[in-house]
C-alpha cells in the first residue's frame, strides 16, 4: 500500500492536528513564515496557501476559506485541525487522509480504494444497493430495461465485496468493467425494476440506490400532506443532564429552546410539531423514540447542551451536530457516552430492552435514513454558524440511544457548552435561545425544501 503514516502532533481530545511542517513535507512543498503579517505560507507549483494562526481562516490561491476548528500555535510552528476537515485537506493535498481509529491518528495515502465496500440488502418490497466511499467520488448512472450501469470517475475500487450472492433481492448479477475515466458497475435486475431514489452524502461517505419492483409503491415529493417533526428536549425530571458552574441545568435550557423551536416552526402550516416532553419530567430514551414512531414522524431533532469535565479548557466551547453512526474519535465517543448515560435513570426492565448488538448493527431502515440524517445535521450546523458567534465544531457521527431506534432522519444538536461559564451565561439568555431556535428551525426548513420524503419499508 502506497502510504505515509503520520503520528499526530497534538490531540486535544476532540480534534487531531498535524504540524504545518509535516503538512508541507507531505505536499513536497516549501514553507515560509511572514513575521510582520504573522502568516505561514505554503507553496507548491500551482498552490499558494496562507494560514492565519489562532483563527479558522486561510487563503488558498488568493481566495479566503474557512475550516472547522482553529489553526493552533505550537512551539514548532502551527497546527492544522485534521479530523473535522478530512475531505477539505485531502483535496488541498491531492492525497487521501483517513482517520485511523485503532491508532487514533491520521494515515495519509497516495493510493487507496475510493470505493471501499459494497452491499445489497432487501427490506419488504425494496432493495437498497450501498457503496461505501473513503472520499467524495464523482459518478453517473444509466438505467436500461434489465440493468443499471453506475459509472465511477475512479479506478480505485475494491472488487472483493462484490463477490456475493443476492438472494431474495431485485438484483440477479453484479459485474465490474473498466471505462476510460475509471470503473463502472453493472447491476442486472429483474423485470420491472425501477430506481426509486438515489442518495449521495459526502459526510456519511455513502452512495445508495433504492430499487423498487412491480409490487413497490412509488412515493411522490413531500408537500402534499403534513410533515411531522419531533422535537426532543434532552434529559428532564430526575435526569438533570449537565450542570453549569453557576448551577444552570441542561434539562431547563433544552426545554426552553425546544418550545421556542416549536413556536418558530409552527408558522409553517405544513408542519406538525410534537415535543417529547412539555415540562420537567423524566422520559426514557426508548419512550422518546417510540413516541416518534407512533406519530409517524418524518424528522427527529434532539436538543442538548455540551459539557466537558475540564471546565477551564479553552477548547470546550462551541456547537456541534451529530447523526447516528459509530463514533470515530475519542471526543465523539465521550459525547455519546454522556448523553447515553440517561439510561442509568431508567428501570431495570427498560435497561434490559437495550441490546448491545442490536444497538451497534444498523438495520435496513436506518441505513437508508443515515444519508438524510447527515444532510440534516449539515443544514442545522451551517445555520448555527451563521446565527451565532460560537466556535463551529462541525458535524460528527456517534452512537446515541435516542437516535438508534428512529427510522427517519434524526440528529442530536449540542447547542453550546454549559460547562463553559461564558456559554452557560449565553444559554440562560432568552435572546440567545431565540437565536439557537431560529438557527435549528432554518436548518430544518432548508433540509425539508431539498428532501423528497419517501417511506422505506415501514408503513
Amino acid at each position: 500500500m502506497d502510504s505515509t503514516f503520520v503520528v499526530n502532533s497534538y490531540n486535544d481530545g476532540d480534534n487531531i492536528y498535524i504540524g504545518v511542517k509535516d503538512f508541507t513535507r507531505l505536499l513536497n512543498g516549501k514553507l515560509l513564515y511572514d513575521v510582520d503579517r504573522d502568516e505561514y505560507i505554503v507553496k507548491k507549483e500551482n498552490l499558494h496557501m496562507k494560514i492565519l494562526p489562532e483563527s479558522p481562516y486561510y487563503l488558498l490561491n488568493g481566495k479566503i476559506e474557512k475550516i472547522r476548528g482553529d489553526f493552533l500555535r505550537d512551539i514548532d510552528g502551527c497546527l492544522i485541525p485534521v479530523t473535522p476537515n478530512l475531505n477539505r485537506i485531502s483535496s488541498i493535498m491531492s492525497k487521501r487522509l483517513v482517520y485511523n481509529k485503532s491508532r487514533n491518528s491520521i494515515d495519509v495515502y497516495n493510493n487507496l480504494y475510493d470505493i471501499m465496500d459494497f452491499d445489497v440488502r432487501k427490506n419488504n418490497d425494496r432493495t437498497v444497493v450501498m457503496f461505501t466511499l473513503s472520499r467524495p467520488v464523482k459518478y453517473k448512472y444509466k438505467k436500461s430495461k434489465n440493468s443499471i450501469k453506475i459509472y465511477f470517475y475512479t479506478k480505485l475500487l475494491n472488487k472483493r465485496p462484490f463477490n456475493k450472492t443476492f438472494r431474495k433481492s431485485l438484483i440477479t448479477k453484479v459485474s465490474i468493467y473498466n471505462w476510460k475515466y475509471g470503473k463502472y458497475v453493472v447491476l442486472n435486475v429483474k423485470k420491472g425494476v425501477f430506481i426509486d431514489d438515489v442518495n449521495y452524502s459526502k459526510e456519511a461517505g455513502s452512495l445508495q440506490f433504492v430499487l423498487g419492483g412491480s409490487s413497490s409503491k412509488k412515493y411522490g415529493p413531500m408537500g402534499k400532506g403534513k410533515f411531522t417533526i419531533i422535537i426532543d428536549p434532552g434529559h428532564g425530571g430526575k435526569d438533570s443532564g449537565a450542570i453549569g458552574p453557576n448551577g444552570i441545568m441542561e434539562k431547563t435550557i433544552t426545554l426552553r429552546i425546544a418550545k421556542k423551536l416549536q413556536k418558530y416552526l409552527s408558522k409553517d402550516k405544513n408542519f406538525k410539531i410534537y415535543l417529547t416532553r412539555h415540562d420537567d419530567r423524566f422520559v426514557s430514551l426508548k419512550e422518546r423514540t417510540k413516541f416518534a414512531l407512533k406519530k409517524k414522524a418524518n424528522l427527529f431533532v434532539s436538543i442538548h447542551c455540551n459539557a466537558s469535565v475540564n471546565r477551564k479548557s479553552k477548547y470546550a466551547r462551541g456547537f456541534e451536530t451529530y447523526f447516528l453512526s459509530l463514533a470515530r474519535t475519542g471526543w465523539e465517543r465521550a459525547v455519546a457516552a454522556r448523553e447515553n448515560a440517561s439510561i442509568l435513570y431508567e428501570s431495570e426492565k427498560e435497561k434490559n430492552n437495550y441490546n448491545t448488538v442490536d444497538y451497534i448493527l444498523s438495520d435496513m431502515a436506518q441505513n437508508q435514513s443515515l444519508i438524510e440524517s447527515s444532510k440534516l445535521a449539515e443544514a442545522i450546523q451551517n445555520k448555527m454558524a451563521k446565527e451565532t458567534n460560537l466556535k463551529d465544531r462541525g458535524v460528527h457521527q456517534a452512537g446515541f440511544y435516542v437516535l438508534r431506534f428512529n427510522y427517519m432522519p434524526a440528529v442530536l444538536v449540542e447547542t453550546a457548552f454549559i460547562s463553559n461559564s461564558k456559554e452557560e451565561k449565553l444559554l440562560n439568555e432568552s435572546w440567545f435561545e431565540d437565536k439557537i431556535a431560529k438557527a435549528i428551525g432554518e436548518g430544518i426548513i432548508d433540509f425539508v425544501k431539498n428532501y423528497e420524503f419517501k417511506i422505506y419499508g415501514r408503513k
